[in-house]
């Protein structure tokens, strides 16, 4: 193969490539104005949340356990 082979078939993958790209980055463009990605984000934190037995410890953190003098 000569080098005019290797530009076309070059040419005619990098099109193919950057027309996947393209369409991948105008459908991440659309659904970045609906409310989709806080409702998929929101997802990963709330599955399977549910306590499913008593805690052992209460763990309470709060700035009441320092005097005002200490700070």
């Amino acid at each position: 193969m000569n080098l005019k082979n290797y530009i076309k078939a070059f040419h005619k993958i990098s099109k193919i490539i950057l027309s996947i790209g393209g369409v991948i980055f105008f459908v991440l463009l659309f659904l970045s104005f609906t409310d989709y990605p806080f409702w998929a984000y929101y997802k990963l934190g709330t599955k399977n949340s549910a306590i499913s037995e008593t805690p052992d410890y209460i763990i309470c953190n709060n700035s009441g356990s320092f005097e005002k003098n200490d700070v």
